[in-house]
């Protein structure tokens, strides 16, 4: 079995990680994946020590880890993803979030071909980044959405479509990818993803300019009665 280990660092501690959440229900769809991966979660607020942080990454001495990245911890992430392709040389790593899409050049290193860049929508990216891995070769041009070195090239795949219908994506509160004996204070919730307007102040920037998908009421009224239920 391999490790994944997904990084969450909110500005605010004990928020539920729905990133995470997200990439492993979705990811799990495959059964190669469900088989061959097992799924762990590392989440942090803001506050935490670099070296605290990276000590704790070490030691879950995962084969796969993912960090989500934002403006408030991206300075934060680009330190202790530098140390640990240091300390783990050839482990993978991979970057996704608004904040490291479309911009290769500023956060991926020629010297580490094994860091790698999300752009765009991250479920369906990150899944056949995993699926690749499993390969006796893997070959990341293979992968849509998706920045990487090769060699002294930086190389950047054809955009993934995005999700239309988001309850595509299991979701995580339902699928189990939460522990319940978590202390959670605190959750976003997503209920649809998008937004027409093109805001140059815009720091999500995830979908803009793009039309509005949209969760089904069902699913929304699920994940809400999970929240509910655990006090959150």
């Amino acid at each position: 079995m391999f490790k994944v280990l997904t990084v969450t660092i909110d500005v605010l501690p004990n928020v539920v990680p729905l990133v995470a959440g997200y990439l492993q229900s979705y990811a799990t769809l495959d059964p190669a994946i469900r088989e061959r991966y097992e799924f762990h979660t590392y989440s942090c607020a803001t506050t935490v020590t670099y070296e605290d942080l990276l000590r704790d990454l070490e030691q879950q001495d995962a084969d796969v880890y993912a960090f989500s990245c934002y403006c408030w911890n991206t300075r934060l992430v680009r330190r202790v993803t530098a140390a640990l392709l240091e300390a783990k040389p050839g482990v993978n790593v991979i970057l996704g979030g608004p904040q490291v899409m479309n911009q290769g050049h500023s956060y991926l290193n020629p010297d580490h071909p094994s860091l790698v860049l999300c752009n765009g929508e991250g479920e369906k990216t990150f899944r056949s980044y995993l699926l690749e891995l499993l390969a006796p070769r893997p070959n990341f041009a293979n992968i849509r959405g998706m920045s990487f070195y090769y060699g002294d090239k930086l190389v950047t795949t054809l955009p993934e479509e995005r999700i239309k219908d988001l309850d595509e994506i299991p979701s995580p509160f339902l699928a189990g990818c939460f522990p319940d004996d978590a202390q959670y204070t605190m959750c976003f919730l997503e209920t649809n993803r998008g937004c027409p307007f093109k805001c140059s102040y815009c720091y999500w920037g995830g979908a803009i300019g793009a039309k509005v998908n949209k969760m089904g009421v069902d699913r929304i009224h699920g994940d809400m009665t999970w929240i509910s239920k655990r006090g959150i």
